[in-house]
């Protein structure tokens, strides 16, 4: 129990739903555009991030076998997390124009 941590675990789960959104939004925005790859038969795609499925599980395993850095580690992943935001984002700025035109 680490009660002095609870602001970072309230801005993982913030960044956790702005990943979501972001890979959603970018997902869309990509197929909107055509720039998605048609490497399968998905319905929905979402975009890549830094922070995926495996990272999370390394993440999480790091947090329970070194519990006497979790502040060191949950700062480290709140990095992770909050670029992979930002780097979606800039991506979907970037294609954002080529939605013009589209109706978009």
């Amino acid at each position: 129990n680490r009660p002095d941590l609870i602001l970072a675990w309230v801005v993982i789960l913030f960044l956790y739903v702005l990943c979501i959104t972001s890979a959603l939004a970018l997902g869309g925005l990509e197929d909107k555009t055509g720039t998605a790859t048609d490497d399968d038969n998905r319905s929905l795609r979402l975009a890549a991030g830094l922070a995926e499925g495996g990272e999370t599980g390394i993440a999480y395993s790091l947090f329970l076998l070194i519990p006497s850095m979790l502040g060191v580690l949950a700062t480290i992943w709140i990095a992770v997390l909050a670029w992979t935001v930002v780097a979606r984002s800039m991506l979907a700025f970037r294609l954002l124009p080529a939605t013009k035109g589209r109706g978009a």
